[in-house]
């Protein structure tokens, strides 16, 4: 999913965006990435690479092309934004509250006896809890090992 984002505060745009992409001279430039002094930092190094290919086209020689994605240094590693970090807070809870239903129908399923309708009815009340535990899990697992490579 891709969401456009406009902002005139370096300070939000720090705590909310992973990159940066300039709309100039009615073209979109290339990716950058937060945080915001980071993108002026590698605007400017691109801009002194223009003038100086102009200089030395003017001089006779072949322009440079300004470096693309694969030729900008790459910064510190992505770390969870704001978004991320409070839904990574509320998975370690929701897991919590899963793993302790799925103990509670466990248990009801070894007390429910010779009731086979009632048996039935936990298993797969005890199998949609497995399968969203599995799901929450996973997304667990993304979230925190960004925020492990982040440190």
């Amino acid at each position: 999913m891709s969401r456009s984002i406009v902002f005139c505060d370096e300070h939000s745009l720090d705590r909310t965006v992973d990159y940066l992409v300039s709309f100039e001279d009615n073209q979109l430039s290339d990716r950058y990435p937060a945080p915001f002094s980071t993108y002026l930092q590698l605007r400017q190094q691109l801009r002194e690479q223009v003038t100086a290919s102009a200089e030395q086209a003017g001089a006779g020689q072949k322009a440079v092309k300004p470096p693309g994605n694969d030729s900008r240094p790459r910064s510190r590693p992505r770390k969870l934004t704001w978004n991320e970090q409070q839904e990574l807070a509320q998975l370690e809870v929701h897991i919590e509250a899963l793993e302790t239903e799925q103990q509670e129908l466990q248990a009801r399923i070894n007390q429910s006896g010779d009731d086979y309708r009632q048996f039935q009815t936990l298993a797969e009340q005890l199998q949609s809890v497995e399968a969203e535990l599995e799901t929450i899990s996973e997304r667990w697992l993304t979230l925190s090992e960004i925020s492990e490579r982040a440190d």
